[in-house]
C-alpha cells in the first residue's frame, strides 16, 4: 500500500527543518525515531491520520465561543447599518473620513473571518452531527448564508476612490444582517432576562430607524437650500437657528439676588422691548457652552425624525412637494412600524404576566372545587397558601411535566448528576461505585410539602429514603414536641432502615416523626426501587447490607450485629431459583395428593362393592 501525500501537521512543521522536503520517507524516519520501528505500513498510516485529524476541529453553534463571536459579527453589522449613512453630515466627512475607512476595513475583516468560521461550523443531518470538513464547507456553500455573505463582501466601496462622498456604496453590507437574527436567537436560548433583552431589541430598532430617517431629512434639507431662495427658522428644512448654544451664569450662587437683572417693575411678556439691556447686563457674567456643528445637525435631525415617525407632529409645515412626500412616507412607515413595536411590547407584557395569569386561574378553579366539596377552612387556607408560594417563587413546572418535555435519557442524566453527587457526600454511600449511585439517583422522585405536613408518622413501615433538596425537615421522637434533629438542604434520612433484618425491636417501623418545617422539596426513593438496583450489583450489595446492619446495631435497632437478612434481600436469580424450588415442591405435593386420592378412591370403591355383594347374599 503506497502512502498518500498529505499536508504536514503543525507539530511536524516545528520539528522538520525548512530545508527538508516533506516526503513520505522523512515522515517514516520521524515516526520510527519517536515511536519505534513498525513492521506494517498500515500502522504508520493510522498514526498519520490520527495526527492529522487533531487539526480538523469544528465549531459548535450551541457553545459560548460561537455566541461571543456572533456578538462581534452583530456589532459589525450594526456599525454598517449606522455608519454607512453618517457621511451625509459634512463635518464627519471632513474630520473622520480616514477613521471611517479604517473601521470599514475592520468590519470587512470580521465579515471575511466569519465566512471561514461558518465553513467550519458543524450541522445536523437526519439527527446526526456532521463534523467532516468537506461536508461542513459544502453545507455552508450550498446555503443562502454563503450567497448573502459573498454578496455582502463585493467591494463596491472601491468606487470611493473616485467619489469619496458616496458612502451608500456599502449598502450591500446590509445583507449580512441575518447574523443579528441568529445572534438574538442564541442569546434568547441562553439568557434568563428575556423581557429586558426584548426591550433592548426594540430600542435598537427604533434608534436605527430614527437614524436613517434623520439622514434622509438632512439630505432633503441640503437639497432644499439649492431650490429655495431663503430659508428661515420657521421653514421646514434644517437650520442652525433652532439649535442655539447653551449660556450659563458665572456667579457662585445662581440664586443670589444681587447679580440678577432687575425686573421687578417690568412685565415678562415685554422682554423684547428691553432685550438689548438684558444682553448688555449679562455680557460679561455668562459663559457659552458651544456645541459642535455635527452635534447641532444630528440632534435636530434626529429629534425631527423621532417626532415625525412617532406621528407626534409639532413640526414646521412643508414648503415643497418633496417635503410633503417625505412627511407622508414617514407617517405611513411610522404607523406601520410602531404598530408592530406596540404589538411586541404588548406581547412582552402578556408573556411576563402569563405565569401569574395561569396560576391565578388555577387558584380560582381550586377555590371553586373546595367550595363545592365543602372543605374546611384550614385545608382551604393551606391550599391557597401553597399556590401563593409557587406563584411568588415562580415554580412553573412539576417534575412530571419536565420529565415529559425532555427525552427520558436526558432526564435520567440530569437526575444522576444532581442526586448522584448528593448521595456521594453521605457516609452511608461514601466510596461506592459511581454507576450504582447514578442508578439509584435515577429512581428518585420529587415531592413538595407545605409547612406542617407530616411526611413520616410513628409506626409507619420504613419503606422510603428521603433526600432533602430544599427547605427544612424536623424529626420528633415519641411523645416529644421538641424536634431532636433539624435537617437542612442536602441531608439524607432513612437509608439504613430500608434494610429489614431479623430481630428488629420495632418490627421495621419508624420511631420518629418527620415534619416539614416550611415549604420543602424532598427526593424520595422507594425501598423496592433500591433493591431492584442492588440486584444488578451483586458484588457491591453485601457491602451495603453490612453497612446497614452495622448502623442499625449501633443505634440499637437490632440486638445482634450478625443478624441474618431476610429473603427479600436476595437477588433476582436467587428469587427465581427459590420460586422454582417452591413450584417443584408444590408439584410433588399435588402429585402425592393425586396418587393418595386415587388409592383411597379405589379402596373405597372395593369396600362399597363388597358391602353390596354381602347385602345381596342376604336376600
Amino acid at each position: 500500500m503506497c502512502l498518500r501525500s498529505i499536508r504536514p501537521h503543525i507539530f511536524l512543521r516545528r520539528v522538520i527543518p525548512s530545508e527538508h522536503e516533506f516526503s513520505q520517507e522523512y515522515l517514516r524516519n520521524f515516526y520510527d525515531l519517536n515511536y519505534g520501528k513498525i513492521d506494517k505500513e498500515e500502522s504508520f498510516n493510522g498514526w498519520l491520520k490520527t495526527e492529522w485529524s487533531r487539526f480538523n476541529t469544528s465549531v459548535n453553534r450551541r457553545n459560548g465561543i460561537f455566541l461571543f463571536w456572533s456578538l462581534f459579527v452583530s456589532i459589525a453589522c450594526v456599525y454598517n447599518l449606522i455608519f454607512s449613512t453618517i457621511l451625509i453630515y459634512e463635518s464627519i466627512w471632513n474630520d473622520f473620513y480616514r477613521h471611517w475607512i479604517l473601521l470599514n476595513l475592520s468590519a470587512d475583516s470580521i465579515y471575511l473571518l466569519d465566512m471561514f468560521i461558518q465553513m467550519r461550523t458543524n450541522y445536523y443531518r437526519k439527527g446526526v452531527k456532521n463534523v467532516k470538513p468537506s461536508k461542513m464547507a459544502s453545507n455552508y456553500i450550498q446555503s443562502f448564508r454563503f450567497i448573502f455573505d459573498f454578496l455582502s463582501l463585493i467591494p463596491f466601496d472601491l468606487f470611493l476612490l473616485k467619489a469619496p462622498n458616496l458612502s451608500l456604496l456599502r449598502v450591500n453590507r446590509f445583507l449580512k444582517c441575518y447574523r443579528i437574527r441568529e445572534t438574538i436567537d442564541l442569546i434568547q436560548t441562553k439568557a434568563s432576562l428575556h423581557t429586558l433583552f426584548s426591550i433592548f431589541q426594540i430600542i435598537l430598532v427604533c434608534v436605527i430607524l430614527f437614524h436613517w430617517n434623520a439622514c434622509v431629512y438632512y439630505a432633503v434639507s441640503l437639497w432644499s437650500y439649492t431650490v429655495m431662495e431663503e430659508v428661515t427658522d420657521d421653514d421646514w428644512p434644517f437650520t442652525f437657528e433652532r439649535v442655539s448654544d447653551v449660556y450659563y451664569a458665572l456667579c457662585d450662587d445662581f440664586r443670589c439676588q444681587d447679580e440678577l437683572f432687575p425686573e421687578e417693575n417690568r412685565e415678562m411678556e415685554e422682554r423684547e422691548e428691553y432685550i438689548n439691556e438684558l444682553v448688555q447686563f449679562w455680557e460679561n457674567k455668562t459663559a457659552e457652552l458651544e456645541w459642535s456643528i455635527f452635534a447641532k445637525e444630528y440632534s435636530q435631525t434626529f429629534y425631527w425624525s423621532s417626532l415625525t415617525m412617532t406621528t407626534l407632529g409639532e413640526q414646521p409645515s412643508p414648503n415643497l412637494s418633496e417635503h410633503n412626500i417625505l412627511e407622508i412616507v414617514d407617517t405611513i412607515v411610522g404607523v406601520l412600524i410602531f404598530a408592530v413595536i406596540m404589538g411586541s411590547v404588548a406581547d412582552l407584557i402578556a408573556q411576563s404576566n402569563a405565569l401569574r395569569t395561569s396560576q391565578q386561574t388555577l387558584i380560582d378553579g381550586l377555590k371553586q372545587y373546595m367550595n363545592y366539596r365543602n372543605l374546611t377552612g384550614e385545608i382551604h387556607s393551606r391550599v391557597i397558601d401553597y399556590c401563593q408560594y409557587t406563584m411568588d417563587e415562580e415554580i412553573v413546572s412539576s417534575e412530571e411535566e419536565i420529565k415529559q418535555q425532555i427525552p427520558r435519557k436526558l432526564y435520567l442524566r440530569v437526575n444522576k448528576f444532581n442526586q448522584g453527587n448528593m448521595l456521594q457526600s453521605h457516609k452511608f454511600f461514601e466510596g461506592l461505585d459511581c454507576r450504582l449511585l447514578q442508578d439509584i439517583a435515577a429512581r428518585f422522585r420529587l415531592y413538595r410539602f407545605s409547612p406542617g405536613d407530616e411526611i413520616v408518622s410513628i409506626g409507619d413501615f420504613n419503606r422510603e429514603l428521603f433526600l432533602l433538596c430544599s427547605g427544612e425537615l424536623l424529626e420528633f421522637e415519641i411523645d416529644n414536641r421538641i424536634p431532636k434533629v433539624k435537617n437542612e438542604e442536602g441531608e439524607m434520612m432513612g437509608a439504613s432502615t430500608l434494610f429489614w433484618f431479623e430481630g428488629d425491636k420495632f418490627d421495621h417501623r419508624s420511631q420518629r416523626r418527620i415534619v416539614s418545617h416550611g415549604y420543602s422539596e424532598v427526593y424520595v426513593l422507594e425501598r423496592k426501587d433500591l433493591f431492584d438496583v442492588l440486584c444488578d450489583f451483586e458484588g457491591i450489595r453485601p457491602e451495603i447490607v453490612d453497612r446497614a446492619r452495622k448502623d442499625q446495631f449501633e443505634r440499637g435497632i437490632i440486638a445482634k450485629s450478625n443478624a441474618a437478612e431476610e429473603s427479600e434481600f436476595r437477588t433476582l436469580t436467587q428469587r427465581l431459583e427459590a420460586a422454582r424450588k417452591g413450584m417443584d415442591t408444590l408439584t410433588r405435593r399435588i402429585e402425592d395428593a393425586r396418587i393418595s386420592f386415587n388409592s383411597n378412591s379405589r379402596m373405597m370403591k372395593e369396600r362399597i362393592s363388597r358391602i353390596e355383594h354381602s347385602f345381596i347374599s342376604l336376600f
